[in-house]
């Protein structure tokens, strides 16, 4: 008997799931420094916020990915390489 394995939930997924679940936790606290004399500021990102963030960039870098392949192609084609 062989077992069908499920692919692993992405990272966007999962962060889906703990936002849904407690959209205002806090999930990220950043410590930046403005100047060399800072104390420091303290930045919390929200579970909520974090999905937010991580959509954007998984949007983004799709984006990004199919116009490199787009180009990609297009040189090839143009070139008379076969990709």
């Amino acid at each position: 008997m062989t077992e069908t394995l499920e692919p692993e939930p992405l990272l966007t997924d999962r962060l889906r799931h703990r936002a849904t679940h407690s959209a205002h936790r806090p999930a990220v606290t950043q410590v930046a420094f403005p100047g060399p004399e800072s104390a420091g500021v303290l930045r919390t990102l929200s579970r909520h916020g974090l999905d937010a963030r991580a959509r954007a960039v998984r949007t983004s870098s799709g984006k990004v990915a199919r116009s490199a392949c787009r180009e990609l192609f297009l040189s090839g084609a143009l070139s008379g390489e076969a990709l």
